[in-house]
């Protein structure tokens, strides 16, 4: 039989687990469309392609201390959207510009589903979905 300090550490040991892992939500996702999916539902521009059209909305202007950006991008008669975030963690005005290319490339082939990940003193959310923006 457990008894019910075991399970009272072990419940609340899990729970806080899963709050920090949802607070901080940095990771790969595991479910929802895949950026393969993506890519081949647009014609197969391929990731590099897909990456540049999603920075390009970014890059236009340097960010601001603590600035958060966000920008959708359709594909498929707008049946598939990634939805994007970039934040910039520092106090003070810089350029995503060389890092939102890479960042992109990395999470796009490391993460399948999409992610969230911090890079060079940005955050970065890139996420593949069903639907239109």
């Amino acid at each position: 039989m457990i008894r019910a300090s075991t399970l009272l550490k072990a419940t609340i040991a899990f729970i806080t687990a899963h709050l920090s892992s949802t607070a901080l939500g940095l990771g790969c996702y595991r479910y929802g469309k895949t950026w393969q999916q993506f890519d081949k539902a647009d014609g197969n521009p391929g990731l590099v392609s897909i990456c540049q059209e999603i920075c390009a909305a970014y890059t236009w202007k340097d960010f601001e201390p603590g600035e958060t950006r966000a920008y959708c991008l359709n594909a498929a008669n707008y049946q598939l959207r990634v939805d994007t975030v970039i934040r910039n963690l520092i106090a003070a005005e810089v350029s995503c510009t060389p890092f939102c290319l890479n960042a992109c490339l990395t999470e796009a082939f490391g993460c399948s589903h999409g992610s969230e990940q911090n890079h060079n003193n940005f955050y970065f959310r890139l996420d593949p979905n069903g639907g239109a923006c």
